[in-house]
């Protein structure tokens, strides 16, 4: 009688001891909702910086949870390892460069970096993240030039006014949701390419002003359309892409 009563308690302590075992493994897998790759971008793009208080605690470890980090928004299509989509540190005091490892985020959707004091270049890898909707660097202090072979086929918002690029101004083929392009007070030269009226058939704004284009505006109806006498104040509807 009393080896058949220890059987339950047996059973019930082993099954405790299997809990306590496996118990840790269960909670580091159900905190690991941060991609490495997103992981190692995020790390690289706060070592670029000069300064910074977003906050975020980087340990080592790809298993942090950057997903609940300010700014950052991810998927929920996964339970276990989540996505970047969203990255917004708008008017945050940032100051210093734009680092490549941005590029890295491969499933960004949205990415805000307006309203700071980022300066240098743009890395090429951020005009080709190939599900990027929205994409908004003004209000900085950015320069350099914006590749030509821009990559962008998701972009809807494209924004990278008010800071001090050069050269040709971007045209954005193959975007063909393309609905707001702005370009205003930059330091682009030379005429405006008609090949962003054919990105898409659904821009809605375009702005150019403020800054050295020259020439006519070549529209889409054949009929090409100057420029105010002010080069300064350059400006473009979207009617002129209709």
């Amino acid at each position: 009688m009393g080896s058949s009563s220890e059987l339950p308690c047996f059973f019930f302590f082993f099954y405790l001891l299997l809990l306590l075992l496996f118990a840790p493994v269960s909670c580091s897998r159900s905190q690991r909702s941060c991609d490495t790759t997103d992981f190692n971008a995020l790390q690289g793009f706060v070592e670029g910086l000069e300064s910074s208080a977003l906050g975020w605690s980087f340990n080592g470890s790809s298993s942090s949870n950057c997903c609940t980090w300010f700014g950052i928004s991810c998927d929920l299509g996964s339970v276990s390892v989540k996505r970047v989509i969203g990255l917004d540190l708008s008017n945050k005091s940032l100051k210093g460069s734009v680092s490549s490892s941005l590029g890295g985020l491969d499933q960004l959707k949205e990415l805000n970096l307006s309203c700071n004091s980022l300066n240098g270049s743009v890395p090429e890898e951020l005009f080709h993240l190939p599900h990027l909707e929205l994409l908004d660097l003004s209000m900085n202090m950015l320069s350099g030039l914006i590749p030509a072979e821009s990559n962008l086929p998701s972009i809807r918002v494209f924004n990278i006014s008010v800071n001090s690029f050069s050269g040709t101004h971007p045209i954005l083929a193959e975007s063909s949701n393309l609905s707001v392009y702005d370009v205003s007070l930059n330091s682009f030269s030379g005429p405006v390419d008609t090949g962003i009226c054919n990105s898409s058939d659904s821009v809605q704004v375009l702005r150019f002003s403020a800054n050295m284009l020259s020439g006519d505006f070549p529209a889409a109806s054949g009929t090409a359309v100057p420029f105010p006498s002010s080069l300064s104040m350059q400006t473009a509807s979207p009617e002129l892409c209709r």
